[in-house]
């Protein structure tokens, strides 16, 4: 883990001392644990993969932290004065809530943080951040509420935003990394973004120091040390209150749209079958997937043909011998054992644009009791698509 110094940042550049009461709370689901000490601005994310892979215990967090401006004035670290002493959570648990009264003492509003960490899979998973702002002045207030992140995702602070970047998303990679995936953070529905380098004169926490607007630039980003920010603008009248939420993700994007696998297509068999083409997990962003082969028989090899049109090319009188789509992008070939091959695609897969694209996926296996006019059967074609 790379290992740097540095003060809080809503703290030292405003010149207010950090409470010492500030306490740590550390959630756990599977293999995902997320660490947050307080106010003391340094937060850690880290993944304990099930995989045993050399990727895991990467921390992927330096620093993050709700801030705020109340009225027009400076910015601040949310709590910073230690009202609210942050619940230590059980061992193992997955949530801890947050209740500040008074928040730093303004008189003006209240606030609740929860934080639920969930894992979903051996190497991904995300947490849930939600802030609640509870109005108790006697009049209306006006606040500008900050996230900040300093990400050094895989512990490399040279990080990349990838495309689907946006002012409600920050994908990030590590280039200079071999643990491949990504890192992710998004904000619904903010008001203003920002991104800059760590040590740059421009970057988004000395606007929050000062309560100014964020940018809203920086995108794209890279390769450098990334820092970024989402902006809300809260307007709460006496007695309203209004709840803001984030997630913080590793392999695991959020997109709003679901993956799957579809099949369409004949098949040919020899006396034992077809072959059979399925995936060994929901296609998802950022996760491995398998694709495999079953039933291949006694043959020694398989060959898979990946495409992306589905337009059929069906071999005339050749008992339905057909190749499922006209544009072949690649063709894998496998060694069978016991009738059976997988090959496991790349984990690192979390650029966006990749979504809604059908990719297909095709197997074909030599076989001597094939009824067709060549010694070959066939699977029917599996169109996989990516989701979150």
């Amino acid at each position: 883990m790379i290992t740097r110094t540095i003060l809080p940042f809503c703290l030292a550049l405003a010149g207010i001392a950090a409470s010492s009461t500030a306490q740590t709370v550390q959630l756990s689901d599977a293999n995902m644990v997320f660490t947050w000490s307080g106010t003391s601005f340094i937060s850690g994310f880290s993944l304990v993969g099930a995989d045993g892979s050399a990727c895991d215990n990467a921390d992927n967090l330096f620093a993050w932290h709700w801030c705020y401006a109340l009225d027009g004035g400076a910015g601040q670290t949310l709590d910073e004065n230690g009202h609210g002493n942050y619940l230590v959570a059980p061992s193992g648990s997955t949530q801890a809530t947050q209740t500040i009264t008074d928040v730093d003492g303004h008189g003006a509003f209240d606030a609740t943080v929860v934080d639920v960490v969930r894992s979903t899979g051996s190497d991904a998973g995300y947490v849930e951040h939600d802030l609640t702002l509870i109005s108790t002045s006697s009049g209306p207030i006006n606040l500008k509420v900050y996230l900040f992140v300093d990400a050094d995702y895989n512990g490399v602070p040279s990080n990349t935003t990838l495309p689907g970047s946006g002012p409600d998303r920050f994908l990030i990679s590590a280039p200079t990394s071999t643990c491949g995936g990504c890192f992710e953070i998004t904000a619904d529905s903010p008001d203003h973004y920002g991104v800059g380098a760590f040590n740059d004169p421009n970057r988004p926490e000395l606007r929050i120091v000062a309560g100014n607007d964020l940018s809203d630039n920086g995108l794209p980003f890279g390769p450098a040390d990334f820092t970024g920010a989402f902006q809300w603008n809260v307007s709460l009248i006496p007695g309203a209150q209004r709840t803001l939420r984030a997630t913080t993700g590793h392999n695991d994007v959020f997109v709003g749209q679901p993956g799957g696998v579809t099949y369409f297509g004949n098949t040919v068999g020899g006396a034992s079958g077809p072959p059979t083409l399925t995936t060994g997990q929901t296609p998802v962003l950022g996760q491995p997937l398998d694709i495999v082969v079953g039933n291949g028989g006694s043959a020694s090899s398989t060959t898979l043909l990946f495409g992306g049109a589905s337009q059929s090319a069906t071999v005339p009188n050749c008992a339905g011998l057909t190749v499922g789509f006209s544009l072949i992008l690649a063709s894998v070939p496998l060694p069978l054992t016991g009738g059976s091959a997988s090959l496991t695609l790349d984990a690192s897969t979390c650029d966006t644009t990749i979504l809604g694209i059908d990719f297909l996926w095709q197997a074909f296996v030599i076989d001597q009791t094939s009824p067709a006019c060549f010694p070959l059967i066939h699977s029917d074609v599996m169109v996989v698509r990516y989701g979150d």
